[in-house]
């Protein structure tokens, strides 16, 4: 296992392991992923505001009940997102009667791009919460009154296609559409799951008692709960597949054009930059020490002290799993052979 040198935190990581390149469904492999995609997006983002740009964070919700599936529900998630972007009144251009020329809100607010990405949580008592946090990358700062009015025309739109076209219902006027501008909306980024203050969503906690599918893997691990593995392999089946965020065409090549792009595979395959080695851990060891409960991210907090602190510290986490693991496998004194 090694550290990167050139990250602050969240650089341990283990080599030498089969890597599925999953981001939705493997703890280990969506933290490698999610810490090189929020670097990214920092670095767009601190580019684009340098350049005199303005954020814009909007995040969409649903109404939703438990008798909702995850599929329907990200279903009409991703049309209605698709829904708000179409059409006259966002790209303009059409011609109105009086021969004049309409003006959409893409042209109006100076619309650069968009990154973006889909998340959700689970409750027992009201089942799947999707959302998406998308950030809108804007030309300069808008006044007050046309982001209010924009916010207007966004909940208008977002109520019109998930009540009337999907039969949902309404969304929350308050809720199913929110603005975050400015600085405010770079402090919020960490909600997309993907800065490396969070490192993941493998690594964020739902709220009001609502799990991250992560959380979910984790109380079926620890708890054997069946609701929770039923759900997780809900979560696994409908984001197969699918990309964790998406960036508008050529966004990315603009804001990070010395930046290469690189495939979820790939960037869990290897790891560039400089490094430490902290720890070589034989394979029959790795073997027997896996697979219990929380030792392989404790392992990787501890190489992230970096030197002699964490070598100690991850011989002492080894040591301590091979003796209880052989203690606990010896019978105990007294005991004989049936």
């Amino acid at each position: 296992m090694a550290r990167r040198l050139d990250q602050d935190e969240g650089g341990a990581h283990f080599h030498g392991l089969a890597r599925c390149g999953s981001w939705s469904a493997c703890p280990v492999c969506s933290a490698a992923i999610a810490a090189r995609r929020g670097q990214e997006i920092e670095e767009a983002i601190r580019n684009h505001q340098e350049n005199g740009g303005e954020v814009l964070l909007v995040t969409v919700t649903l109404r939703h009940h438990k008798g909702h599936s995850l599929k329907e529900l990200m279903d009409v998630l991703g049309d209605s997102w698709r829904y708000m972007k179409a059409g006259g009144s966002w790209q303009g251009g059409k011609r109105r009667r009086d021969g004049t020329q309409r003006v959409g809100w893409k042209e109006r607010i100076g619309y650069v791009g968009a990154i973006g990405g889909t998340e959700a949580t689970y409750g027992k008592e009201y089942g799947w919460h999707p959302h998406k946090h998308v950030l809108f990358l804007l030309e300069k700062p808008i006044p007050d009154e046309v982001l209010q009015a924009f916010l207007r025309f966004l909940r208008e739109r977002w109520e019109k296609r998930v009540s009337e076209h999907h039969g949902l219902p309404a969304p929350s006027w308050e809720h199913g559409v929110n603005i975050v501008e400015g600085e405010n909306a770079a402090r919020y980024i960490a909600k997309m799951g993907l800065s490396r203050e969070v490192a993941g969503i493998h690594q964020k906690e739902g709220r009001n008692g609502n799990l991250t599918p992560f959380q979910l893997l984790g109380k079926w691990a620890d708890e054997k709960d069946r609701d929770a593995r039923e759900k997780w392999e809900e979560w696994a089946e409908v984001m197969h597949g699918k990309s964790q965020l998406f960036w508008s065409q050529g966004l990315r090549a603009r804001l990070l054009p010395e930046s290469e792009e690189l495939t979820d595979e790939e960037i869990v395959e290897g790891e560039d930059g400089p490094e430490e080695l902290v720890a070589v851990i034989p394979g029959n060891v790795w073997d027997k020490i896996r697979d219990r409960p929380n030792v392989p991210a404790e392992i990787l907090c501890a190489a992230d002290l970096g030197g002699k602190a964490a070598r100690i510290l991850v011989q002492g986490i080894i040591a301590r799993e091979l003796f209880f693991r052989d203690s606990t496998s010896r019978a105990p004194p007294g005991a004989t052979e049936a």
